[in-house]
Formats: structure tokens, sequence, C-alpha cells
């Protein structure tokens, strides 16, 4: 019997993800109320490099949830294949921080430090795999120790050590080895079988659908800033755009919802695909506006000075909006495909199928999205403020992305058949006028001090009473919303 519950999984996730909003926060405002907009800045494009590290760890992650989820026991196998791929990954890191530390202004010494971090994710990353195909909500654990493991680093070596970056990158190793362990504990009695060479070798094989599905992806993914950093040079204008991605990042948690529905599909069930998208644009809206409220506060609490960063939150938060959409699009898609299942499938079926299909429409979309911030960049510098190019950046970003998930959604809808659901509108009307309230009283009465421990608990006030008007009323006039409450009492039992 499955022990994938869609529902469940997605709930623990929804919660958890919230949960960690407020730890995040917690641990962002140690960090930029104690870094310097430069430093931040340098910190924004480490955490960026860090990707062309970890570019090969979905060579393993990503085969081994299909394998687990599909009842194959492939937990040793991938732990060890990934700690023999880490080192490789070492290798690439190495190979583009001496390329790309003489195009910025970044110590290279500060750069060679980001190592401690990678072999740390390698592993991180195959445990997550193996607990989203076997049980996703216990994946759920590990992110809520890395967060609490985080605020605790931070403190001792940035508050304490007062040691910098290097006590941040310090942080973020240490609290991703601790999340380790745990994920590790709960796949214990998985570490029995034993290592499976021929496996490893065939995911080896096919490292090429990974590797372009998710290492590549992911990297031009963050290969913005790293134009930003080259072309501009200036890290204290990219701690703007940093700052603004934090706030938009809210709106990311409502595509938690879905995190069961990727191993239930490779199981071959799609029954689930409506109710979880209806879910997902039920938490997601409200978290969109909250995120478009409160982005003024919301940069005030991280540091007075990226208060002007508003408009850039704002068209931040509708692209992480819509780029949710379309991961949850893409993972419906490639979870419903079942071309690795042929063990004589071809390079030729391969490239026919949703697992190359997905990639070759993000490398399309990212081409033009790098190319267009080229240009701006390279003949906006002499013209526009560094402020301004950013602006004209995040509104590239949402424009580049709406597109992909329109395109995504109806190819979706041939692919699975079914209907989302028309109090999707409800949901929206609700949350308008809920938030338009809302950014009334704001603007009216909430006070803008100084110190951050009599600010930020006003601040959560609103947002408390925003949420729970919202909730509220779609609790009065709509039967599926009630049906939700019973639904995760059920659940809990």
């Amino acid at each position: 019997m499955s022990e994938i519950r869609v529902t469940y999984s997605g709930l623990i996730s929804f919660i958890t993800s919230i949960s960690t909003l407020f730890t995040g926060l917690a641990f962002m405002l140690i960090i930029t109320r104690t870094l310097t907009p430069e430093e931040y800045g340098t910190w924004t494009v480490i955490s960026s490099l860090i990707l062309y590290g970890v570019i090969l760890a979905p060579v393993i992650s990503f085969w081994n949830t299909r394998e687990i989820a599909r009842g194959i026991e492939s937990t040793k196998t991938a732990i060890i294949g990934s700690m023999i791929l880490s080192i490789l990954g070492v290798v690439v890191y190495l190979i583009t921080i001496f390329v790309l530390s003489y195009q910025t202004e970044i110590k290279l010494e500060i750069l060679l430090f980001g190592i401690v971090w990678i072999p740390t994710i390698f592993v991180n990353r195959v445990l997550v795999s193996v607990n989203l195909g076997f049980k996703p909500h216990l994946m759920n654990y590990g992110l809520i120790t890395l967060e609490i493991s985080k605020i605790l680093s931070a403190l001792f070596f940035l508050q304490v050590l007062e040691i910098g970056i290097y006590g941040v990158i310090v942080s973020y190793a240490i609290s991703t080895l601790i999340s380790n362990v745990i994920l590790l504990y709960f796949v214990r009695k998985k570490l029995v079988h034993k290592i499976k060479r021929d496996l490893f070798l065939k995911w080896i094989k096919l490292s090429w659908v990974p590797g372009y599905f998710a290492g590549f992806t992911n990297l031009v993914f963050k290969t913005d800033i790293i134009i930003f950093a080259v072309i501009i040079n200036s890290m204290e204008s990219l701690s703007y755009f940093a700052a603004a991605t934090l706030i938009a990042g809210v709106v990311i948690s409502g595509g938690t919802i879905a995190t069961g529905l990727y191993p239930k599909l490779l199981e071959g069930k799609q029954k689930q695909v409506s109710e979880t998208l209806r879910l997902v644009f039920y938490f997601s809206i409200p978290l969109l506006m909250t995120a478009i409220v409160f982005s003024k506060a919301g940069l005030y609490t991280l540091n007075p000075t990226y208060a002007i960063a508003v408009p850039i939150a704002i068209f931040i938060t509708f692209r992480f909006f819509f780029h949710t959409l379309t991961n949850i699009f893409s993972q419906i898609m490639i979870g419903d495909d079942k071309v690795d299942l042929n063990e004589k499938a071809s390079f030729r079926d391969y490239t026919k199928s949703k697992l190359f299909f997905m990639p070759n429409l993000r490398v399309l979309q990212f081409s033009i999205y790098l190319i267009t911030l080229i240009i701006l960049f390279q003949f906006g510098k002499d013209i526009y403020s560094e402020f301004e190019l950013i602006i004209f950046w995040s509104i590239i970003s949402v424009i580049v992305q709406i597109p992909l998930t329109i395109y995504l959604y109806f190819v979706m809808k041939q692919q699975i058949k079914f209907e989302l659901d028309r109090k999707i509108l409800i949901y929206l009307v609700i949350a308008l006028g809920v938030f338009g309230l809302t950014n009334y009283l704001v603007e009216e009465y909430l006070i803008f001090t100084e110190n951050i421990f009599e600010f930020l608990p006003n601040m959560i006030i609103y947002v408390f009473f925003a949420m729970i008007l919202y909730f509220s009323i779609t609790l009065l006039v709509d039967n599926k919303t009630r049906n939700i409450v019973k639904g995760i009492i059920k659940e809990l039992k």
C-alpha cells in the first residue's frame, strides 16, 4: 500500500513552509542587520555561484525519487553516489570562481571558503529525494531542523564571533549537516539494502536528462545575478534586489501544497490533480497579496535602507507566483511521464518525452531573459541609474515568466484531463477585498519606528488580521473551504 498521502503531505509542507517564513525572517534579520549592503550583495553572489558547485546533484536525486516512489530500493546507492559526485562538484566550483573572481570585486579567499558548503548540499539533495519518494512529509522535519540550526549558528558566528560572510557560509554548512542527520534517521531502515552498481551506472548513463532538466535550468535561473555582478559590479545595488527577493519569496510557500503530488503521479495516479491545484491557489493568492501589501514593511524590517525597493519586490512577487505555478505544472507532466520505465528506451524516446520537453522550454525562456538582461545592463548602465536598472530587471523577469506559465497550463490540460475549479475566482475576489482593507489600515496606522522590537510585532498583527479575515470569510461562503478544515482534522487524526 502506498505511504504517500497527497493532502496530508501538502498540508504538512505548507504548515512547515509558513513556519520557516518566521524562522527565515529571524535568520535574515541577523544577516541584513549585521552585514553591510556591500557584504550582503557579496553573499548573494556567493550563494548563486554555489549552484555551479552543485550542478551535478540532480544526476542522483532526480532519478532516485522516481526509483523510490516506484518501489525500487536505491537509498544507499544514492548516498554513496552523491558523495562521489560532490568531489566533481567542488572541482566545477573551483573552475567557476577562478574564472569569475577577476570580473568582480569579491575577494578570492571568500569564494574559496564556500567549498565547505558544497558536499553537505549534495547529501541533503539525495536524502530529500529519498523522503520525497517514500514519505514526502518527512522531509519537512529536516527543513525545520535546517532553519532552527541556521538561526543558532548565525547568532554565534555573526553576533558572538563577528566573522561576517564567513560566518554566514559556516552557518549554512553546519545547519545543512544537522538537517542531513535528521533526514538520514528517517530513512535508516532503507540503508540495509546493498549498493547497486548497475543502478548507479544507469543514472550516470542517463545523467544528461537531470543534468539538462534540473542542473542546467537551475543554474541559468541564478545567472542573472552573476551577469549583474560582472557588468555593473555593484554589490550594494545588488543587495536591494536580494532583499526584494526575500520578501517576494513568501508566495513560494503556496506551492508546497503540491509536494506529494509528484511522487503520487509516479505511482500512476492522477485523480488528485484538480483538488491539489485548487488548494495551491487557495493558499497562494493570500500569500501573493501579503507580499505586495507588506512589501514596504517587510523591507523596512530587514533594514530601513532597503525600504525603497518596494516596486522591485512587487514585480518579483508576481514573478515568483507564476514561477511557482510553472514548477507545479512541470512536476505534474514529468510525474505522469513513464519513458524511464522502458529499459530499452532510446535517446530519441527520451528527447520526445516531457523529461526533455520541459527543460527545452525553460532554456528558451531563460535564453530570452538573459540576453535581454545583458543588453539592458550593457547599454543601459550609462543611461540609467543602478536602481532603475534593477527595477527594469524585475519587470523583465515577470514578462518572460507569464507566457510560459500560460502555455504549460494548456499543454498540461491536454496531457492530463482535469478541470480547474471556478471557486478560485471567489478566493481572488475575497483576497482583493480583505487585503485592500488591510492596505488602507497599514497606510493609515502602521508607524515605522527604528526599534525593530516595536515595529515587527505591530506589523505581524496586521498580517494576522488579513490572514484570519481571509480564511474566515472563505470558510463562511465556500463549502469546499469547510471541507478543507474537516480534511485537515481527519488527516491529523
